[in-house]
């Protein structure tokens, strides 16, 4: 691995935990239930086999 291979992953994480700190509750909520959301319907265009683009 590259000696600066993992600082993009490391800053990624730091910024969306004082993102997350910053936010309220709702958002939070709002932003987890968009998320469950999406992954059913991944799960349901893979399932049926269709391709995207």
């Amino acid at each position: 691995m590259q000696k600066w291979g993992s600082v993009i992953p490391v800053l990624a994480a730091v910024v969306n935990i004082w993102l997350l700190t910053q936010s309220s509750l709702e958002k939070v909520f709002w932003g987890l239930g968009g998320l469950v959301v999406g992954a059913v319907l991944y799960y349901i265009m893979n399932r049926s086999g269709k391709q995207t683009a």
